[in-house]
């Protein structure tokens, strides 16, 4: 499976490609090639093109998940369960803007307890709450779904159930990151970069907003790799979004700094610490006997492939410039 991953030499030709045709030719020759097929072959439209790095992603996690032993189910459970939340966020994000379950189905990751039926179907009770609710019958989802109902019921905002939703799965993923590091398995340092970067993310939007730490602080996850008391004192010690940034040490965040500078845009430094989650994941694979650290890492390496495809594809599908598409790429050219 890691022999399949895309390697920075062929996802450099997809991104010089001077169009979509000639991108996809390339992407032809590759794991993703039996899907394309299915979905149109060479003249498959855009979206069917979705579809297909959609089927794809799931049928590789859920080789996965089948492979995986079974003392060890529940970690490689709880790490796929990133898109079984991300599949429910969509159907809520779609349910408050009055949407039909066709505008998210193609990026729909059919891999974990979320089958496309149960999202239609949570989708057919028309209301955000009616979703929560029927989905939140499952037993392993319930504590995360039941936080976000209750948030949801609150405020009414959409956006404050997604962040409960986010919060509960950091928080398990947490709780893997400890056994992980009871085996002394490399790859716990890989889900504390996870953590560490969703800190950082909302510590970078909370000093945007001008916010105190003691306001963002609850919605931060410990067990990074990065104490709360050192987040906190950088946090303290920075005047704006790009000093706070400069002095954290668990990424280095130099160029996306200057980029933010320069744009304003915040996803510089989202693109930049998963681009070094990807380098760190794809030394420890390489280096990692068969194990459960292993399978965290292919995770993480195949999930970081997504992003880059679907950020080029959809880049020179908008027509953006290369130096545009750059700038969304979450892998190192």
């Amino acid at each position: 499976m890691e022999s399949k991953l895309i390697d920075v030499a062929t996802m450099r030709g997809i991104a010089e490609a001077k169009d979509i045709g000639a991108a996809l030719a390339i992407l032809f020759q590759t794991d993703y090639g039996p899907a394309i097929t299915k979905f149109g072959g060479m003249e498959i439209s855009p979206a069917m093109l979705d579809f297909a790095l959609s089927e794809n992603l799931a049928e590789r996690v859920n080789v996965l998940a089948r492979i995986t032993p079974k003392g060890d189910r529940r970690i490689i459970r709880e790490m796929i369960s990133r898109w079984d939340l991300n599949n429910v966020k969509r159907v809520l994000e779609a349910l408050d803007r009055k949407q039909h379950y066709d505008a998210i189905s193609r990026y729909v990751i059919a891999a974990g307890e979320f089958p496309p039926l149960a999202l239609q179907q949570a989708m057919a009770e028309g209301s955000i709450e009616g979703a929560l609710s029927r989905l939140a019958h499952n037993t392993h989802y319930r504590q995360a779904l039941t936080s976000a109902l209750t948030a949801y019921k609150k405020t009414g905002n959409v956006l404050d159930a997604l962040e409960a939703m986010d919060l509960a799965h950091y928080m398990e993923r947490a709780k893997i990151a400890e056994e992980l590091d009871a085996r002394h398995d490399a790859a716990a340092s890989i889900v504390r970069m996870d953590i560490d970067m969703r800190n950082i993310i909302t510590l970078l939007r909370a000093k945007r907003s001008g916010l105190r730490f003691s306001e963002a602080s609850r919605k931060l996850v410990g067990n990074g790799n990065t104490p709360m008391g050192a987040l906190s004192e950088a946090y303290s010690a920075s005047n704006d979004v790009a000093s706070f940034a400069a002095k954290l040490q668990q990424f280095d965040l130099g160029r996306a700094i200057e980029l933010y500078r320069q744009h304003g845009d915040m996803i510089a430094f989202e693109i930049s610490m998963r681009n070094q989650i990807f380098k760190t994941s794809r030394r420890l694979l390489r280096l990692s006997l068969l194990s459960i650290g292993a399978l965290v890492d292919y995770l993480y390496l195949k999930q970081m492939e997504m992003f880059a495809l679907r950020s080029l594809i959809k880049g020179k599908e908008y027509g953006l410039t290369q130096e545009e598409i750059s700038r969304l790429v979450v892998w190192s050219l």
